[in-house]
């Protein structure tokens, strides 16, 4: 089934006359009365410099129905014309829109976040950088958790399965292509302790409850693992699945009858089941 938001706004930046787009999705008809909602935040994946909001309209669209919440499907700012961070400020802009009460059909006391890949690294550094309690919860998948620079990923710790249309050329399979987006978002002078750039680098009892999923595959893996052990180590609300040779983009090519559907079931089940607690 084909879906779509209910609709569309553009939501001003910090940047003086630009705007964010953002695709709403409402738990009911547009048009009709609608009590204060939560609202769940979802950011797409792109390494920081492909705009690609609208991919994730399913399960946007899903979300909403199932909880019976608004679900926002936000772009945010791509380098390398707008380098870091420009990204984690338009987060900050469309959270204090959002506070601001221009929706009065939106709960900002009610609000989690989300998102994949590079969007999953804005939606936890966003968080931990906003006020205690402004995010109840983190659902993030497959984030880069250590953005340091002059830092590469370790390689993973086993090879992954071969996912139909995605070979040995797969763009999270190389080094260099990880490279290559990170010297399109971090330009100039950066601070590599920079806690709007790593997760890694957060007070961690800034952190909300997290969701993390994650691929043994993924040139990612380590680095998540290691901030997963992080949050644990501090005593945090912190939940983890680990796909055994799973790919960066895993359930995304996952197929029905398949052990990667079956994990795609239980990562959706799972996030869920956080939202719908926090919720």
């Amino acid at each position: 089934m084909r879906v779509g938001p209910d609709r569309v706004l553009f939501v001003p930046s910090s940047e003086p006359g630009r705007t964010v787009r953002v695709e709403v999705y409402e738990p009911r008809s547009a048009g009709e009365d609608l009590k204060p909602c939560p609202v769940h935040v979802n950011y797409h994946l792109g390494g920081f410099a492909c705009t690609m909001v609208g991919l994730d309209a399913e399960i946007c669209y899903y979300l909403s129905r199932q909880l019976g919440i608004v679900v926002l499907d936000a772009d945010y700012a791509k380098a390398p014309e707008r380098p870091f961070p420009a990204g984690f400020n338009d987060i900050l802009s469309l959270v204090a829109y959002i506070q601001s009460g221009a929706q009065r059909s939106w709960d900002a006391s009610r609000l989690t976040l989300g998102g994949y890949s590079a969007g999953a690294n804005l939606a936890l550094v966003a968080a931990a950088a906003l006020p205690p309690g402004t995010v109840k919860a983190v659902v993030a998948w497959y984030p880069p958790c250590d953005l340091r620079p002059g830092k590469r990923p370790k390689a993973s710790p086993v090879p992954g399965d071969e996912l139909p249309g995605v070979g040995p050329g797969h763009i999270l399979t190389e080094d260099l292509a990880i490279e290559v987006f990170g010297r399109a978002y971090l330009q100039g002078a950066v601070d590599p302790t920079d806690p709007r750039l790593s997760p890694v680098c957060c007070d961690t009892a800034r952190f909300p409850p997290i969701s993390l999923f994650i691929g043994t595959a993924d040139p990612l893996y380590w680095d998540c693992l290691k901030f997963y052990e992080r949050l644990v180590n501090a005593g945090r609300d912190v939940d983890i699945l680990v796909v055994p040779r799973g790919r960066h983009v895993w359930e995304r090519f996952a197929k029905p009858g398949t052990i990667f559907w079956d994990y795609r079931e239980e990562a959706f089940r799972r996030m869920m089941a956080r939202l719908r607690h926090i919720l």
